[in-house]
């Protein structure tokens, strides 16, 4: 630490830095943290529900059912590693063992369908989340070198 000002040095970097977030961090990476989560939890899974939506209009697009098709085939990629959780189709025939291979990517896509829900439900909390970073980011830009925000005294050593 150079002076009072400073509380902490940054996690990533090791400029020193102010520790107004569960981890300290400096202006610069803090903003490169933020945008990172962004497209992680936000963009990327948004993108993903657009594409298979997209998809599979294109693909249902005359079906009576086209609804419910369709949020089945946008959810196989968010349940696919639940599909052969359950029923295993061991010791049947082959119309046997079909039948319960539709049946496991069917309720894969049936518990795809609440994750992907789960998935966008967490993308909104999240713009809420990098909104209210992005107003603790801005607000501690430097100002004649000192912080733009009060440090208290105890920490202040």
């Amino acid at each position: 630490m150079k002076s009072g000002i400073y509380i902490t040095e940054c996690a990533e970097c090791g400029a020193p830095c102010p520790d107004i977030f569960k981890i300290p961090l400096c202006h610069d990476c803090a903003v490169k943290k933020t945008r990172k989560e962004f497209l992680k939890f936000v963009v990327l899974p948004i993108v993903l529900a657009l594409v298979l939506y997209w998809l599979a209009t294109l693909i249902f697009e005359t079906s009576e059912h086209r609804v419910a098709y369709t949020l089945l085939f946008m959810g196989v990629p968010y349940g696919i590693r639940r599909m052969f959780l359950w029923i295993i189709p061991v010791g049947h025939d082959l119309a046997g063992t079909i039948g319960i291979f539709a049946l496991n990517i069917i309720v894969g896509a049936v518990i795809g369908v609440v994750v992907l829900a789960y998935q966008l439900i967490k993308a909104v909390v999240y713009i809420v989340k990098t909104i209210i970073a992005a107003v603790k980011i801005a607000s501690y830009k430097k100002r004649s070198n000192l912080w733009k925000f009060n440090i208290p005294q105890s920490k202040r050593t």
